[in-house]
């Protein structure tokens, strides 16, 4: 495949101020094609490509789905058509990078796990933090043993009277605050932790600037065995926990655009600043140590990991390798979310995402 020749679908802000300015970062990508039913969008997008050779041009996603010229498709639309457009895209044979959530309802999800698997296609979830160059360095480190056992994942999102708009301000069409907004979060920690979450606990509610929960605090819960070379003390009565939680609000006077994660391990403790792009880790002993990955100098569209999920994503095309966020990664946070929002409304009430039997299938795309 001398080029991977990409279609856009769906030309808001994301897609035309952060996949397209990325997409035209990369060697071997073409962006083939612009699909939108709003004639101002499909210029908008024309305008983000620049020169260039000139992109079919569609109202129709599935005329766009029919063409030859396209060999994979981002999907960029409001978040309850995600699940049935990538369904249709898998069906005709194209591989996708549909932006979070990958659908609404975990059945869904189930759908394109099974039929991307037998047709062999990529299907990767727009779940960007993940690849920043903070949270690859922390899960090599916290894999490596920097930190002894991990207990505890920890982060916030804090934002200045930031109550969505348009299509996300309606919950049939995003799915609410989790879907949404939370997702990013339980998959980062998610992530860190190599395993999706066993069971989730969230307490919240509306007091400021939305319909929808404003402001959450959310536990999760992961399965952990011990160690290679640590036998369970004979004392012990339960396996191991790693719990991780995150608050959310929309609300937080004097919020900064930053996201910070911690990990505390049995001999140290990991800060990441995915945005600062700074990470230090302090031992059980001894002074801390300054881990912060080297970052180039150059313009990020988007958020740290954006540029790098795309490049993730047409390295699968062009191999036939798994996303690191595939579809079974993607339905795993869709139960997440929708068991967050169960529990927030029982008041706090621990839910489980789904049956343990079932995780290990999960774990490989959090370990990537």
């Amino acid at each position: 495949m001398d080029k991977v020749r990409i279609g856009i679908v769906g030309l808001g802000w994301w897609a035309c101020e952060t996949h397209i300015p990325n997409l035209r970062k990369l060697q071997g990508v073409q962006v083939a094609a612009l699909c939108s039913r709003n004639p101002e969008n499909i210029e908008r997008g024309r305008k983000a490509l620049g020169s260039g050779p000139e992109p079919l041009v569609f109202d129709d996603y599935e005329k766009l789905l029919a063409s030859d010229a396209v060999d994979a498709v981002v999907i960029c639309t409001p978040n309850h058509l995600h699940a049935p457009m990538t369904l249709a895209a898998v069906w005709a044979g194209k591989h996708v990078l549909v932006e979070k959530p990958l659908g609404l309802d975990p059945a869904e999800c189930q759908a394109i796990v099974t039929e991307a698997a037998e047709r062999k296609l990529a299907v990767q979830v727009g779940v960007e933090l993940r690849y920043s160059d903070v949270a690859q360095a922390m899960r090599r480190l916290i894999a490596d043993g920097a930190i002894g056992e991990l207990a505890i994942l920890r982060c916030d999102i804090w934002r200045q009277w930031g109550a969505p708009g348009n299509w996300r301000a309606d919950e049939a069409q995003c799915g609410g605050l989790f879907h949404e907004l939370g997702i990013h979060y339980i998959d980062l920690l998610s992530f860190l932790a190599g395993k999706p979450p066993l069971w989730v606990s969230a307490a919240g509610g509306v007091r400021a600037v939305s319909r929808d929960y404003d402001y959450t605090f959310t536990t999760l819960g992961y399965a952990e065995s011990a160690p290679p070379g640590r036998k369970p003390a004979a004392s012990e009565t339960r396996t191991p926990l790693a719990v991780a939680a995150f608050g959310m609000c929309l609300f937080a006077a004097g919020a900064r655009e930053e996201i910070v994660v911690e990990a505390i391990g049995t001999t140290g403790r990991l800060v990441g600043d995915v945005i600062g792009g700074r990470l230090t880790l302090w031992p059980r002993a001894g002074e801390p140590q300054d881990h912060s990955p080297k970052r180039m100098e150059t313009k990020v569209f988007g958020f740290p990991g954006s540029l790098e999920s795309l490049a993730s994503f047409v390295e699968c095309v062009r191999t036939g390798k798994s996303p690191s966020a595939d579809a079974a990664v993607g339905e795993a946070l869709c139960r997440a979310c929708q068991a967050a929002r169960r529990s927030a409304a029982k008041g706090g009430e621990k839910m489980a995402t789904e049956a343990q039997s079932t995780q290990r299938g999960l774990e490989r795309g959090n370990q990537t």
